[in-house]
């Protein structure tokens, strides 16, 4: 199957290196404005290089030697980029977000169905094997969750940390819990940059379950916790390295009388069999989604919500900046 990747920069070189590892999809070409970036990019791949969508499009027929596209590029062209792609019958796998703003998201939505073409969200933790294990587990809502996600500061991504880093935990929140939000507070600041480069949301659900998320890229280095706190136990899960403890107290999980461990230090790792790196799971989805025209694992549908969640949150930061709570603009 051949596959191309629109964006040469850092997140559209680790698409081109795991479209690699897939024995069954060959590289169809990178295409980069900046033309040496993506020949470069190709040259270590052994495909080609193109400037624009229209000359990928010129040299490849979509249906016979282009099947896919991913879509890597800044989130404002996602739209136009996406679009074209979509009427040019080329199935489209767009990064997250899915586009700038969830009506543009569901215009991309509106295409894809118009034109009978697939459109995959790359929502990457979906494919977390930890994510995986707990959408499979069988348990009753969580009392609250809390998920901290924190990475150092990358001048290159213009985008405020809620729509950079926050999506992803909007969108694994209601993947989990299938639970709608009923409730948000946050606060926000700029540090770094001229948008939002700290955030902090607690969200209340449907179920009654309530959430709090950390964004930051003000750490040293990347982490990626999600905690669950149960009626009788809590889980603690390591996302950057998957994987899980489970604590387990004999009269309720926070007492502190019979107090243990349901797996040991050296059984965390046992409790996940298939490790894998999501990347190349995410693409195996969109490569099996092309073949069997089946629903997308991650649906427009899915990168519409997760955007109007990431607005829900931004409107509440934007407040409390107003009101002095908070300083900065998001952007």
């Amino acid at each position: 199957m051949e596959i191309a990747v629109v964006g040469g920069g850092s997140m559209g070189s680790n698409h081109v290196r795991a479209l690699s590892r897939l024995d069954e999809v060959h590289v169809a070409g990178v295409v980069d404005v900046d033309l040496q970036r993506a020949q470069a990019l190709a040259d270590r791949h052994g495909t080609s290089a193109f400037a624009s969508v229209e000359d990928l499009l010129t040299c490849c027929t979509p249906g016979r030697d282009l099947h896919g596209c991913v879509v890597a590029t800044p989130t404002l062209s996602h739209l136009p980029i996406a679009s074209q792609l979509i009427e040019a019958g080329v199935a489209v796998l767009v990064e997250k977000p899915a586009a700038a703003s969830a009506a543009e998201a569901q215009e991309l939505g509106r295409l894809s169905e118009s034109y009978g073409v697939p459109m995959m969200v790359g929502h990457i933790e979906r494919f977390n094997p930890v994510v995986r294990e707990l959408a499979g587990a069988d348990f009753e809502g969580p009392t609250h969750i809390d998920i901290r996600r924190v990475g150092p500061f990358t001048p290159r991504i213009h985008d405020d940390v809620v729509v950079d880093l926050m999506i992803h935990d909007l969108d694994i929140v209601r993947f989990l819990t299938g639970s709608n939000v009923v409730d948000v507070q946050a606060v926000g600041k700029p540090v770094l940059s001229e948008v939002c480069d700290l955030a902090v949301a607690l969200l209340t659900l449907e179920s009654g379950t309530t959430v709090s998320l950390m964004a930051s890229r003000l750490g040293q280095k990347k982490q990626r916790q999600l905690d669950l706190t149960f009626e009788d136990h809590f889980v603690r899960c390591d996302l950057l390295h998957q994987s899980v403890l489970v604590q387990r107290g004999q009269q309720g999980g926070l007492t502190t009388e019979g107090f243990g461990f349901q797996q040991t230090m050296n059984e965390e790792i046992r409790y996940l069999e298939n490790r894998a790196e999501p990347l190349v799971s995410e693409l195996s989805a969109f490569v099996a989604t092309i073949r069997s025209g089946d629903t997308p694992p991650v649906t427009i549908a899915d990168g519409v919500e997760a955007l109007r969640q990431v607005e829900r949150v931004r409107a509440v930061i934007g407040k409390a900046i107003d009101s002095g709570v908070g300083t900065g603009p998001l952007g």
